[in-house]
C-alpha cells in the first residue's frame, strides 16, 4: 500500500471514530429519555395497584428489563455495527461536495489493491518459512 492510501485510511478512521461518538451520544440521549418513560410507567402501574408487594416486584422487574433492552437496542447495537470505509467516504463527500466522488473511488481502488496484494505477501512469507523451524504447541 502506498503512503497516500495509508494517510487516507487514517483520516477515514478518525471520521469513523467521530461518527461512533455521535452515534453513542444520540443513543445515550434516546436511551435515557425512554428509560424515564419506562420508570414513569412502572411507577404509575405500581400506584394503580396500591403498591402491593406483587405490584412493586413486577414494576421493578419491568423497569430493569425495559431499561436494559432500551440501552441494548439504542446504544449497544448501533455501536457494534462496523461502518465500512466506503460508507464513511460517502458521508465525507456528502458534507464536502467539492470532492465529487473522488474519495469513494480512491477508497474502493485502494481496498481492491490491498486485497489483491495480501495473497502475494502471504505466499512469499510462507515460502521463506522453513518447515524444520515450525514447532507444534
Amino acid at each position: 500500500m502506498t503512503q497516500e492510501f495509508l494517510q487516507l485510511q487514517s483520516k477515514i478512521s478518525e471520521v469513523r471514530k467521530r461518527l461512533k461518538w455521535i452515534t453513542a451520544a444520540k443513543g445515550l440521549a434516546i436511551a435515557l429519555a425512554l428509560s424515564l418513560v419506562v420508570l414513569v410507567v412502572a411507577v404509575y402501574c405500581a400506584d394503580h395497584w396500591n403498591y402491593s408487594d406483587r405490584a412493586v416486584t413486577v414494576a421493578r422487574l419491568f423497569s430493569v428489563l425495559g431499561i436494559a433492552s432500551v440501552f441494548g437496542w439504542f446504544l449497544v447495537r448501533p455501536l457494534l455495527k462496523r461502518i465500512e470505509d466506503v460508507r464513511v467516504a460517502r458521508y465525507i463527500e456528502e458534507r464536502h461536495p467539492a470532492l465529487q466522488d473522488r474519495l469513494v473511488s480512491a477508497v474502493e481502488l485502494g481496498s481492491r489493491e490491498a486485497s489483491s496484494a495480501k495473497p502475494n505477501r502471504c505466499s512469499t512469507r510462507a515460502n521463506r518459512c522453513a518447515p524444520a523451524r515450525l514447532r507444534w504447541l
